[in-house]
């Protein structure tokens, strides 16, 4: 299988993804990630936030609905 970051680092720009693995003590683990290409789209968090995730600014820049849901 190969590597996650060889796979991410030969695309310029993954956007988003979500990771399924198992570790080697056999847990299940899964993971969401998101990438930015502009200083502002990599100013981002992501949340829970009760039953949700949520993808939040990262600094006082106020709610984008582009970058922000």
């Amino acid at each position: 299988m190969t590597e996650l970051s060889t796979r991410l680092s030969g695309n310029r720009y993954p956007g988003r993804g979500i990771l399924y693995a198992r570790v080697p003590s056999g847990a299940h683990v899964i993971a969401y990630f998101l990438t930015g290409r502009s200083p502002t789209s990599r100013e981002r968090i992501l949340h829970i936030a009760g039953d949700g995730l949520v993808v939040a600014p990262s600094a006082a820049t106020g709610h984008d609905p582009l970058r922000h849901y």
